[in-house]
């Protein structure tokens, strides 16, 4: 089994969302490394550890970066963003929608195959699992997608949000650790 947590990790996609807004010169001096290394790790030559990632993420709090570091620093256990889809607000809300409505579909369609108790060799429980699991990790996709470009957008601090959400988990009981 691959380690779920990344100790080191090409995520070219993370640095250059922050060289979107800040000269690589700046991300250097600011995080403590070279420009070159910078240069590097935006052209996916060089890994970023967690030191850097955590040094840039705490140093500029870029909800892209963040989220694409999250991606593949949990080895693609947090889904990755999708890049490749229209960024407009109205057009990830629309795919929100969609994406979340063939999820609950799809676990309505296997509401009976989960009621029944579970069996280890059961090839039909399984792929019902897998199913549903694919539509969910399309929401959560699509979910951290518009998540991101809202919060840069409207230069929401995501982390305080996301600190300030899980308090309120918490008090509900929905969190016990934390």
């Amino acid at each position: 089994m691959v380690n779920a947590i990344q100790e080191a990790v090409y995520a070219s996609g993370a640095v250059t969302a922050l060289t979107r807004k800040y000269q690589q010169k700046e991300l250097a001096k600011d995080n403590h490394v070279t420009q070159s290394l910078v240069s590097q790790q935006a052209a996916g030559k060089r890994k970023v550890s967690q030191q850097t990632a955590q040094s840039y993420n705490n140093n500029y709090n870029d909800p892209f970066s963040v989220m694409i570091f999250a991606n593949k620093f949990t080895n693609g256990i947090i889904p990755p963003l999708f890049d490749g889809v229209d960024q407009h607000q109205m057009s990830l809300s629309y795919r929100f929608e969609k994406e979340s409505n063939e999820a609950i579909r799809e676990i309505q369609r296997q509401l009976e195959v989960f009621s029944e108790s579970i069996k280890e060799s059961s090839q039909e429980q399984s792929s019902a699992a897998k199913n549903v699991i694919a539509e969910l990790l399309d929401v959560v996709a699509t979910t951290n997608t518009f998540i991101a470009n809202i919060a840069y957008k409207y230069q929401i601090d995501l982390k305080r949000e996301a600190e300030v959400r899980a308090m309120y988990w918490k008090e509900k009981g929905l969190i016990k650790i934390m």
